[in-house]
């Protein structure tokens, strides 16, 4: 099998302003900034586990063009180390933390940095991959 990009374009919600008195409003991916944003947003996504075999599949978060990334959190879990402007992080125990049934993405943005004139940020995929042999038998170690 080979990987499957299973990409999470639509149904984010963009957050801005106090947690007390948050402003939202929904947003697809990529996007464009806009030029009067000066302060952190978070996009948040909900999203469902896909029908994965763990003992045979593996599932990765793709994150690329994020430039200005300031924090990736996923359940509750947030990215340990540094962000790059495109990276692959490995979902599981040890890791950011396996996926659930009903899973939250959030990703917390710099917009004065992410901002690229003529470019659009964000292209964010689950990548859906066949374990190799080696990691299929630590998969079925106990």
């Amino acid at each position: 099998m080979s990987e499957h990009w299973i990409r999470l374009r639509g149904g984010w919600e963009w957050q801005t302003g106090s947690a007390d008195a948050p402003i939202k409003r929904p947003v697809a991916l990529p996007i464009a900034w806009p030029a009067d944003q000066p302060s952190p947003v978070r996009l948040r996504r909900r999203f469902g586990c896909p029908p994965i075999d763990p003992r045979h599949e593996s599932v990765s978060l793709r994150l690329e063009q994020v430039p200005g990334l300031l924090a990736v959190e996923l359940n509750g879990h947030t990215l340990d180390g540094p962000l790059d402007e495109s990276m692959t992080v490995p979902l599981g125990p040890g890791s950011l933390g396996p996926l659930l049934a009903k899973n939250v993405l959030i990703l917390e943005v710099d917009p004065v940095r992410a901002t690229r004139p003529g470019e659009t940020w964000g292209q964010i995929a689950l990548i859906v991959d066949a374990l190799t042999g080696d990691q299929e038998r630590s998969a079925k170690t106990p």
